[in-house]
C-alpha cells in the first residue's frame, strides 16, 4: 500500500489517497482509497475504483476515533 497526498478523482481537490500497486490482485491494484478530514477525530473515505466507466462513483464511509 502507498499513501501520498494527491487530487481526488471525484473533485480534483487535494485528498490523502491509499492505491495498492500494480503487484497486488484483482481487484486490489484497481481500488483507490481518498480521505479528507472532517473533524480532528473523524475522516470521509471514499473507494474508488480506477477503471473506465465507474472511474467517477465513489463509495462513502465515515473514520471515527474513539
Amino acid at each position: 500500500m502507498e499513501i501520498s497526498e494527491m487530487l481526488s478523482l471525484l473533485d480534483c481537490q487535494p485528498a490523502l489517497v491509499c492505491t495498492y500497486g500494480a503487484e497486488s490482485s484483482w481487484p486490489w491494484r484497481f481500488v483507490r482509497d481518498e480521505f479528507r478530514e472532517l473533524s480532528p477525530t473523524s475522516w470521509l473515505g471514499m473507494t474508488i475504483i480506477d477503471l473506465p466507466g465507474i472511474r467517477r462513483l465513489g463509495w462513502p464511509f465515515i473514520l471515527n476515533q474513539e
